[in-house]
């Protein structure tokens, strides 16, 4: 089994560094569970209709890697982190790029990059940057710069970024080609187990690779 170290803050700087990092799982945001609530609300409504909470990738992502809060509030009014970066920036004089120092660090396992992103279903005002690392240079600290008002406070609590882990391979050949007959046969049938938003019919085609890749097919 694949093992990731975390290494906990060993001087915590507040009630909330010792919670800062968490499974996504157990931070899911507002914005996600206020759309899983409204389908819940008006499911026959949506029966026949689209809805956010059916995205694949929305409901992946709030199941996998790892979430790091903040552990103080985060204030915009401080001196600016990095003024060159925030010059190649079209954004007004109101704007600011801090530099989260986190009290939590990582060992990533050999062969995996440590990818972060923004926790953009938590917010709209403000984004932190993302990144790429690895275990070759030894501990990584679980650091971030944000982009942010000056004006602006993030309270103590706050989803940041989050983390996944990721097998580390050579560039993958890519292959660009026209559709095929098989393409346009696999793209009308999951349109067509996918219409009425049946969530059981979703999850048995998905179970049983009932959905076509030849990607899949191949190995």
């Amino acid at each position: 089994m694949t093992e990731i170290i975390f290494l906990k803050p060993d001087k915590p700087r507040s009630k909330f560094s010792l919670t800062a990092l968490k499974p996504a799982y157990q931070d899911q945001s507002d914005t996600i569970t206020s759309m899983q609530d409204h389908l819940k609300e008006n499911k026959q409504e949506y029966r026949f209709k689209p809805h956010p909470s059916r995205c694949q990738a929305i409901n992946r992502i709030k199941q996998l890697g790892w979430i790091i809060s903040t552990d103080m509030d985060i204030v915009g009014d401080q001196p600016c982190a990095s003024p060159i970066f925030l010059k190649s920036y079209n954004v007004s004089d109101d704007y600011n790029i801090i530099k989260y120092e986190s009290d939590w660090s990582v060992y990533i396992p050999p062969n995996y990059n440590f990818i972060q992103i923004p926790t953009l279903y938590h917010t709209g005002r403000w984004y932190t940057f993302p990144g790429i690392m690895n275990g070759d240079e030894g501990f990584q600290p679980l650091n971030t710069f944000l982009i942010m008002k000056k004006n602006d406070i993030i309270p103590a609590n706050t989803p940041l970024f989050q983390y996944f882990l990721q097998l580390r391979e050579s560039t993958p050949k890519a292959i660009i080609r026209e559709k095929t007959l098989e393409d346009t046969v696999a793209i009308n049938n999951k349109v067509a187990v996918f219409a009425n938003h049946d969530d059981n019919r979703r999850h048995i085609a998905v179970k049983e690779k009932l959905l076509y890749n030849p990607l899949y097919q191949e190995n």
